[in-house]
């Protein structure tokens, strides 16, 4: 980097070379950047930044959450009594191949002697063998390119145009083998190669000027225009011929071969006014219109604003807190479009209100089509409305925070909404009503002690969070382990209620929905202390059962600095709220059968008069006991140490010697620990509370020095 009196410049160049914690995972990325800015003329300023980036990565492969190539999914729900390799069933050795290699296991192995393993085992697929001749890579080379020309006239007047360029080239690969897993026994690959690029330019006019010393003023108006294409091209092809080959000429069969353009437009035109008066009153508006090529033309156009003000009260005459270093009281609201379908797969938010079609349905070589979706022409605009008013302080010069209340209602949401059968389709794009959120933020900061070669500061923030629908078009809509209705939150459970363990028998109940005792109703209902329960999922009574929102989240950060060392530690937290913990669920099923078991099966029911919350084990009764309820709800509440970093600078008069103007040495760790209300459960992996089996957070130790000449 450097500069001179008109121009400066920014050059950096970069390599990260990084090895995953699964065999045949791997990330190795080239990045650089160059900025350039320059007074070109004393009414002509121009600047460019360009951004390159080519990443080359190998992923071993974990398909779906319940994939049988989903490392964490097959290792956590394998028995662990099943092995890695096959062995003599006579003499425990390895059994060896014809090149003298271990033989991996996979059940169901009769020509060596090896019976099946139970259904829940995953007879015939093997995880470890199937990352290692599978093949899943990517490479991915990004270009992004930023240039402006900035003129002034009229003292007061500035014209600006940006323009952004984006662009993106992907090539993804698969190969699964024809030995064992998906791939066998033929064998088949796959190519995607998307190419991905947009555009954004706008043209920005503003006016500033101070009156009299006491006035500020500042004007801006501006129009721009975005522009995204992306470009896909899907071959997937079978039947290896020459094994060591995965290009697609070494397949003979074509499943698959695919492509299409898709594009999306944006043009808005906008407005924002700022005034201040003594650096003590301050007023903003704003005004925008935003035209979507996701709308129909009739109604692709929406116009939202925004109007804010604050207040420095310690600038005030009649204010003499000495104590109070700042004081200031804002507000605003403001209206921002959003044009994206929340839960839209495939090509599907693109054209949003159009009537697609898809291809591909031949009878023979008579071409055929399918219709894929209805027409929505009177889809909106989705707008999010947020009033927040908040309080920032700094007291004694060395107390300072803001206190903060936001109310965000979101109208005209985007869904795909469910259809009936009947229609010969699945979904419809709606705008299906209105919700809103709304909360407290917290966040303080200060100086504990303050001493000549000692310093404590802490810093905390917390939150509190509210969702609530407040217009649908339809009474109610389920979707997984919610059901949205008015006065309800898209995060609130709806499942059937669990009722514990009978007993006596050790048969899982839940709450009766039809309390009939008729004998012949095959409800399998029981009057157990007066209530009427049933051993009969299809007859448990469905109630709301939680949020997954907790009461409260947040973190608190301690930094103690000592002479030239500082040691910071970050804490974060949630109290509150619920976790459905399906993952756990698998694991305790009453069949397991080749399954892996949580430690908590043991609690199971075993003889009468047991009292557990575990049933007894049923291979008949498994189905019932094991389904969709409020059982496998935990408490999220969770206490995650973040991060603790030491770092010591290196004294001045050691520098001097060798040159350098600066240096630091520092150790650091991430991710050291959770804890929570199930040991291992990663709360936090997605705000809707449903655990899957995804990669969690990795500990990150870490070593560095850092020296600047």
């Amino acid at each position: 980097s450097g500069s001179n009196e008109k121009s400066d410049y920014y050059v950096s160049l970069g390599y990260l070379n990084e090895r995953g914690f699964m065999i045949r995972s791997n990330y190795e990325r080239f990045n650089a950047r160059v900025n350039i800015n320059t007074q070109a003329t004393d009414w002509l300023k121009t600047g460019l930044n360009i951004n390159g980036t080519t990443i080359k990565s190998q992923m071993a492969r974990d398909g779906s959450s319940t994939g049988y190539v989903n490392p964490f999914y097959f290792s956590r729900n394998m028995g662990p009594i099943y092995p890695v390799y096959a062995h003599d069933p006579a003499t425990g050795e390895y059994l060896l191949d014809a090149n003298g290699d271990r033989i991996f296991d996979i059940g169901g192995m009769s020509d060596l002697g090896l019976p099946a393993r139970g259904p829940g085992g995953s007879n015939g697929r093997h995880v470890v063998q199937e990352t290692l001749l599978n093949e899943d890579f990517f490479e991915r080379s990004v270009l992004s390119a930023r240039a402006y020309a900035e003129i002034t006239f009229l003292n007061d007047f500035k014209f600006t145009t940006n323009v952004a360029m984006d662009g993106q080239g992907y090539l993804g690969v698969t190969y699964d083998n024809k030995i064992v897993g998906d791939g066998a026994p033929a064998g088949r690959a796959s190519r995607s190669n998307i190419k991905t690029t947009s555009y954004t330019i706008n043209q920005l006019l503003s006016y500033s000027r101070t009156f009299n010393e006491d006035h500020y003023f500042e004007v801006l108006l501006g129009h721009e225009n975005y522009d995204k294409e992306v470009n896909r091209q899907y071959l997937f092809k079978q039947n290896q011929v020459l094994d060591g080959n995965i290009e697609p000429d070494n397949f003979t069969v074509i499943n698959s071969a695919t492509g299409r353009i898709d594009r999306h437009r944006i043009e808005s035109y906008f407005s924002r006014l700022n005034y201040t008066f003594q650096d003590k009153y301050s007023l903003s508006a704003s005004y925008r219109t935003d035209g979507s090529s996701k709308f129909f033309r009739d109604v692709r156009w929406g116009n939202f604003w925004s109007l804010g003000g604050a207040w420095r009260i310690d600038e005030e005459n009649f204010f003499n807190a000495g104590w109070v270093d700042m004081l200031k009281l804002r507000a605003s609201y403001g209206e921002v479009g959003n044009d994206n379908l929340l839960n839209a797969a495939g090509n599907e938010d693109y054209y949003a209100w159009q009537a697609l079609y898809d291809l591909g349905y031949n009878n023979a070589n008579a071409p055929g089509i399918l219709q894929a979706s209805l027409t929505a022409a009177d889809l909106l605009w989705e707008s999010n409305n947020t009033f927040d008013i908040g309080v920032d302080f700094n007291f004694f010069r060395r107390l300072s925070g803001t206190v903060e209340y936001f109310h965000r209602q979101s109208e005209n949401l985007l869904f795909r909404v469910p259809l009936s059968l009947t229609t010969g389709l699945t979904e419809k794009n709606q705008n299906i009503g209105s919700m809103f959120n709304r909360g407290f933020e917290l966040q303080v900061a200060g100086d504990v002690v303050r001493g000549q070669d000692f310093a404590w500061n802490v810093n905390l923030n917390l939150s509190t969070y509210k969702n609530e629908f407040t217009h649908l078009p339809n009474e109610e809509q389920i979707s997984g382990t919610k059901k949205y209705m008015v006065g309800k939150s898209i995060y609130d459970y709806w499942l059937r209620e669990w009722a514990g363990v009978d007993p006596t028998d050790g048969a899982g109940l839940y709450r009766a929905e039809n309390t009939s005792m008729d004998s012949d109703s095959n409800l399998g209902n029981r009057i157990i202390n007066g209530d009427t329960l049933t051993t009969q999922l299809s007859n448990a009574r469905y109630h709301y059962a939680g949020t997954a929102i907790p009461d409260f989240s947040g973190g608190i950060t301690n930094t103690f600095t000592y002479k030239n060392f500082t040691l910071s530690a970050l804490l974060s937290f949630s109290v509150g709220g619920k976790t459905y913990d399906q993952t756990y669920a698998s694991l305790m099923t009453a069949d397991p059968d080749g399954n892996a078991l949580h430690r908590d099966a043991l609690n199971r029911w075993q003889n009468a008069g047991d009292v557990t919350d575990v049933p007894r084990m049923d291979n008949v009764a498994s189905a019932q006991t094991n389904g969709q309820s409020d059982r496998w709800l935990v408490d999220a509440s969770y206490l995650n140490f973040r991060s603790v970093s030491l770092n010591y600078e290196i004294p001045r008069s050691f520098l001097s010697r060798i040159a350098a103007q600066s240096a630091n040495v520092y150790v650091s760790g991430e991710n050291l620990g959770w804890i929570s209300a199930r040991k291992g459960m990663y709360v936090s992996q997605n705000f809707s509370g449903v655990t899957s089996n995804v990669y969690t957070p990795a500990r990150v130790l870490t070593v560095g020095l850092n020296v600047g000449f």
